[in-house]
Order: C-alpha cells, then sequence, then structure tokens
C-alpha cells in the first residue's frame, strides 16, 4: 500500500466523521446566583437629605446585584405625601416597585387597608395593583372585590366585581 493512499484514507475516515457525527454536548449545571448580602431578623433604614424614606423590618432579606428578596416583613414607604405600610410573608424589590405575595397587608396612613394574597406596589408611579380577590376597609366600610387598582396621587380606587357596605357618618 502507497503511503499516499493511506494518508488519504485516513483524511476521508476523519472528514467523514467529522460530517455524520456531531460532537458530544456537554451539559455545564445552571449557574446558582449567588446572594450578594443576606439579613436575618432585620431592621433598615432608608435616609434622604431631608426625612426618613423608608423602613423595613422582617425575618430575613437577600440582596442580589439587581432585586432584593424580602421574607415575612413590614415595608413602611415615607416616600409620598401619606404613610404607607405593607406587609406580606414574601416580596421582591425591584427599581422601585415590590412584588409582594403571600397575606398581603396594605395599610395608608388615612385609614384605608386592603388584605389580598398578591399586591404590586409602584412607588415612583404612585400606585397598588392586586390582580386577585381583595377586601378593602376604610373606617366601618368595607368592600371585596376581584380585582382592585389604587392611584395614591390622585386617591382613585378602581375595581372589578364589588360588594360594598358603606357607612355614611351623621352630619351634625
Amino acid at each position: 500500500m502507497n503511503i499516499n493512499t493511506l494518508i488519504l484514507a485516513i483524511g476521508v475516515l476523519l472528514g467523514s466523521i467529522f460530517v455524520f457525527f456531531k460532537p458530544l454536548s456537554i451539559a455545564q449545571p445552571p449557574k446558582k446566583e449567588i446572594a450578594q448580602l443576606e439579613l436575618h431578623n432585620f431592621t433598615m433604614y432608608e435616609f434622604d437629605t431631608n426625612k426618613l424614606v423608608d423602613i423595613a423590618t422582617g425575618k430575613k432579606a437577600l440582596r442580589y446585584k439587581n432585586r432584593d428578596l424580602l421574607f415575612n416583613f413590614v415595608f413602611n414607604d415615607n416616600s409620598n405625601a401619606d404613610l404607607v405600610s405593607l406587609s406580606a410573608n414574601r416580596g421582591k424589590y425591584k427599581n422601585d416597585t415590590i412584588d409582594l405575595k403571600g397575606q398581603v397587608l396594605y395599610t395608608k396612613s388615612d385609614g384605608i387597608e386592603f388584605r389580598s394574597e398578591h399586591v404590586f406596589y409602584n412607588r415612583k408611579k404612585g400606585y397598588a395593583r392586586s390582580d386577585v380577590p381583595y377586601v378593602g376597609t376604610m373606617g366601618k366600610s368595607r368592600v371585596r372585590g376581584r380585582t382592585l387598582f389604587y392611584d395614591l396621587k390622585k386617591d382613585l380606587i378602581q375595581s372589578k366585581d364589588i360588594y360594598a357596605i358603606y357607612n355614611i357618618p351623621d352630619r351634625k
């Protein structure tokens, strides 16, 4: 056998292996994101140059590069005209929004209170939204509904499928 024929046969064999057989793709395990900061039984204060902006207390908090995860917490927001207090089993804080889940309680300093299982709160735009059933109270008045949109700046509440008991105070 000629050496040129041998080299040609080896080249054809290796070329056919390259063409007909795909290389093995080795699966990489998914990269687990590690929290930059982890707090247990915490109280956090945020100040600006004029006042206390917010206070957060809770059992556990995890800070990642682009979000904070909070567990069994209470968040008091003093950035708007009225003090807003939010508590929930879990929450994700990202870009001045808080996505709250599990026994959510929203309370405003003027006496408005909402309870739901899921509330989305936007601090910058000043609204709270729930796409699941909720119960709201203000004094002796009560309302139940399927969805809720509460605009803090306009003090406007929008809801679907409501049942309300409105207590009209006596005028003297």
